[in-house]
């Protein structure tokens, strides 16, 4: 039977204590271990939150309006009384439109972590260009004027209760384009009437404006919201005939089998 020596504390059966320092060494190892442990899984569960949240991802994944370099958007149309006794004795029509155009965008790129060798690339991408045409018309006298982004397209006086003009734009240039000019033109039409012809419609559209072939009312919409101001107007009726059968457009009156024929 093996004895114990109390006064050393030594036992052949029992292991020296550890010391207390190193005791305390593996308390604050285990206690650095459960820190990173409780930051890992915090880390974690703040990604799968921003997964599940469309409002924390970042601006570039969100998902951005789809833009049809081929297309002409309609934006705004609105139309303003300006006369001083009688306010309907001046209008002003404003129809808003915008264009895909290119624009390029330069991407400064970093390949270490000293910040040397940094490298630049450019991108392209389709944004929208923004172009107003308007028609001023005081009904009084029947002078009236019509232009494209501020610059005079033609002014006339209209001798009847029905204005129309033909023209080609180009919107690089800022300036009517020549018959010989293919690149960047885009053909336009205003067709306006002073008040709304008898037996038509309650819902009568006295302004239109043809734009690339198409009614200004009949372009696609786009959020351009981020490219342009004024955005939320809605398409109008398309029939040819109101609710209560009645006509709704003075184009309708002028050239009535435009729906079927289109424009050129």
């Amino acid at each position: 039977m093996n004895t114990i020596d109390l006064l050393s504390g030594n036992s052949p059966d029992i292991p020296t204590p550890t010391s207390l320092d190193h005791i305390t060494e593996e308390t604050n190892q285990c206690e650095n271990y459960e820190c990173e442990m409780s930051s890992a899984l915090s880390a974690v569960a703040a990604s799968a939150a921003a997964a599940a949240s469309p409002s924390l991802l970042s601006s570039s994944s969100e998902q951005q309006p789809t833009i049809d370099p081929t297309a002409i958007y309609q934006i705004n149309f609105d139309v303003e009384h300006l006369g001083k006794n009688k306010p309907q004795s001046k209008r002003m029509a404003i129809w808003k439109y915008g264009i895909p155009q290119e624009s390029a965008t330069t991407t400064t790129t970093t390949t270490n972590n000293d910040n040397n060798g940094n490298g630049s690339s450019n991108h392209k991408h389709l944004t929208i260009a923004c172009h107003e045409a308007m028609l001023t018309w005081s009904t009084h006298s029947g002078k009236y004027t019509i232009s494209v982004d501020g610059e005079e397209v033609f002014s006339n006086i209209a001798k009847g209760s029905v204005l129309e003009h033909k023209w080609k734009w180009s919107h690089y240039k800022g300036c009517i384009a020549d018959d010989g000019d293919e690149e960047d033109v885009v053909p336009m039409r205003i067709i306006a009437c002073r008040k709304p012809p008898i037996r038509t419609s309650k819902d009568f559209r006295c302004y239109e404006f043809l734009i690339g072939g198409k009614v200004f009312r009949d372009l696609p919409k786009n959020d351009l919201d981020e490219y342009c101001e004024g955005g939320g107007y809605r398409n109008e009726e398309s029939r040819a005939l109101g609710k209560d059968g009645k006509l709704m457009s003075i184009l309708d009156i002028v050239d009535p089998g435009w729906r079927s024929e289109g424009f050129a």
